[in-house]
């Protein structure tokens, strides 16, 4: 990647340096916030062995250069006030003044670029309060590397109408309420990027210490070396590709077309078809994470025993998501199918019918033909999401299958200049603000992750691992603004959105975590100036809440537990709060299933802290969702007016 690797590698202070003279990254400079309460370290280059002297307030503290040319000193810990001057020393003196010592917040992940465009996103700046001296901005320009960088392009500015133009409302608010109601200076680092993959901002060897997220790194490796590395040679690669495929009909987005299954005249589907030579493949799974790297047709055969009470009987078969389209057969014949007519068939769990005359004693073959149009293939739901039922019986289907590769089409070309290739965000963007200590992050991101939405639960604690464990100074807050409404509601069962919105939730599991709940607010993905206001209004109070020990209700109702009563559903909520309510009305937004896992709209009541669940046609309730959609119309809130997290009592 010939533009990675030409990125600075270190961006010097301006004016001119001398050979010798002390050099400091950018986050360290003029107007900058040292956050209070902590070590604070400095870094730099010099020449090998040059005596290196800094001075803030009363304390001082030294170091030597290295024989590489780099020094590293700590100082500190500092009481939240200012302007201080910090003096650095070596063959030449570096003065900073407008120093602030307070809190230090990382805004990070993906803002909308377009906040700016809003009409009143901003308009708090126009007012006569629009200049907070104690509020310092760093934003870091967008680069990606596949190597780390020194230094990130950027300097500290005072909050001011033309330094906080272009900086993210959420964050910004943030700042304002923080430093109104701790009466402390506020420093913010924007390092986000628009619409990326949280893998971008997690470090390669995190990536590759995980079993689901090392695959996607050497996938990435491969295809880097089989395309064109020069920006000329991939638009010449690209445009070939676009003329090879169709654009798909829900997204425009040009997909392969189907090669055609040549498999099923092969015999691929029939119960006495030879498949020795099939080799296995442990489902569910993506086959790029087994090493197969392509676009095409791969064939899936599962040979069952079934009981003689299951003879003649209608089954059930279930196979969670399915990358992209899938053709599949019981014992030769279809049952099933989705294809380019379904909407976001590639999230789609499957569920297929089996008639009963299908069905027999002993042994029986499902075959799958997977079609994987773009991206990644295979299945990409959990284990327990593939099963064989009759009933209330159930034969799990995940573990070893045989398949066989019938059609190989070429991957998309990669962009050299993608940013959501593994690591490369956290290469250029993160990797250069460490050491610098920090309060906390601030994360908004998920959506681009829809695709892969299962793992996000192992991908989002991933992250947050990574950052506390290079930062080194211990478990900073990471306070986690969930994913709002998407743009239209779905059906009772799954969906991507609401899978994202659980894996954020479940990430509170980690210490000095937090999560912003934004089911209430904005519409179809979008949020208005008050909206945005009331999000930084809720991780103010959750900075302060794991932060400054304020007993300060943060939080909205949690699920704890469940229980069946008379045929219906008794969901017991933490509140986190004053009573559990619902906002204008009865309690809405909740979708229950019987025995056969269907889903179905609920009526609800509350009874204190308790909500109960029914609907008089599903029998004896097994699950019970809520807020389960993309775009959900979930009213519950505690007396502080937080509303409920989104939650499911099944882990189907």
């Amino acid at each position: 990647m010939k533009k990675l690797h030409s990125l600075f590698a270190l961006t010097l202070l301006p004016g001119a340096l001398l050979l010798g003279d002390v050099q400091l990254p950018s986050i360290i400079g003029e107007n900058m916030v040292l956050q209070r309460g902590k070590i604070i370290t400095l870094w730099g280059k010099a020449n090998p062995g040059e005596k290196i002297t800094a001075t803030f307030q009363s304390d001082s503290a030294e170091a030597i250069a290295s024989p590489e040319g780099k020094w590293n000193i700590k100082m500190g810990t500092f009481s939240a006030g200012g302007p201080h001057t910090l003096t650095i020393k070596g063959a030449n003196t570096l003065t900073f003044t407008n120093v602030m010592v307070g809190d230090v917040w990382i805004a990070s992940g993906h803002y909308d670029s377009d906040e700016k465009d809003l009409p009143s996103a901003h308009s708090e700046k126009k007012s006569s309060n629009s200049f907070h001296p104690t509020i310092r901005l760093f934003t870091a320009a967008k680069h990606m590397a596949d190597q780390h960088l020194a230094d990130v392009s950027g300097k500290w500015q005072e909050y001011a109408p033309d330094s906080s133009q272009r900086f993210p409302a959420i964050p910004l608010s943030f700042a304002q309420q923080s430093s109104h109601d701790l009466q402390i200076p506020i420093g913010l680092i924007n390092s986000s990027h628009d619409n990326t993959y949280t893998q971008a901002w997690v470090s390669r060897s995190h990536l590759l210490s995980s079993s689901l997220f090392a695959p996607q790194v050497r996938q990435n490796d491969v295809l880097r070396t089989i395309n064109p590395q020069s920006h000329e040679d991939y638009h010449k690669t690209l445009d070939k590709w676009m003329a090879a495929t169709q654009p798909d009909p829900h997204t425009k987005t040009n997909r392969h077309q189907d090669p055609g299954n040549r498999g099923v005249k092969l015999g691929y589907a029939n119960p006495g078809y030879i498949d020795d030579d099939w080799r296995k493949m442990d489902l569910p799974s993506f086959w790029e994470d087994r090493g197969l790297y392509f676009d095409g047709v791969v064939w899936f055969r599962r040979q069952i025993m079934l009981p003689p009470n299951w003879a003649g009987k209608e089954l059930t078969l279930n196979l969670g998501a399915i990358s992209d389209l899938d053709e599949t057969y019981f014992n030769g014949k279809e049952i099933g199918h989705t294809g380019l007519e379904t909407k976001d068939y590639h999230r789609v769990p499957r569920q297929y019918k089996v008639p009963a005359s299908l069905v027999k004693t002993g042994r029986n073959v499902i075959a799958i033909r997977v079609f994987n149009n773009l991206g990644r293939g295979g299945f990409g739901g959990a284990p327990d999401e593939l099963f064989l039922s009759q009933g209330t019986r159930t034969i799990p289907l995940s573990g070893d299958w045989l398949f066989k590769v019938a059609s190989t089409l070429p991957e998309i070309p990669l962009d050299p200049d993608d940013p959501n290739q593994p690591a490369v965000l956290y290469n250029a963007m993160i990797f250069p603000l460490i050491p610098f200590s920090i309060q906390g992050v601030i994360w908004n991101n998920g959506e681009k992750n829809l695709r892969d939405a299962g793992q996000y639960r192992h991908l989002l604690p991933l992250l947050i691992r990574c950052w506390r464990g290079v930062w080194n100074i211990g478990n900073f807050s990471f306070l986690i603004i969930q994913l709002p409404a998407g743009e239209n509601g779905t059906s009772a069962g799954e969906n991507a959105m609401a899978k994202i919105r659980e894996a954020q939730a479940k990430t509170l599991s980690l210490p000095k975590t937090a999560l912003a709940s934004t089911i209430d607010l904005g519409q179809s993905g979008h949020f208005s100036p008050d909206d945005m206001r009331e999000i930084a209004r809720r991780l103010n109070m959750a900075a302060q809440g794991i932060n400054d020990g304020k007993k300060t209700v943060y939080a909205g109702p949690v699920y704890e537990r469940s229980a069946v009563e008379n045929g219906k559903m008794r969901l017991f909520l933490k509140t986190n709060g004053g009573k559990l309510q619902a906002k204008d009305g009865a309690p809405k937004g909740f979708v229950i299933a019987g025995e056969d896992r269907r889903f179905v709209q609920a009526s609800a009541s509350l009874d204190g802290d308790t909500v109960i669940v029914w609907n008089d046609q599903t029998g004896k309730p097994e699950a019970v969702r809520y807020a389960w959609d993309d775009n959900p119309g979930g009213n519950l809130q505690n007396q502080e007016g937080l509303p409920a997290t989104p939650f499911r009592t099944d882990n189907w």
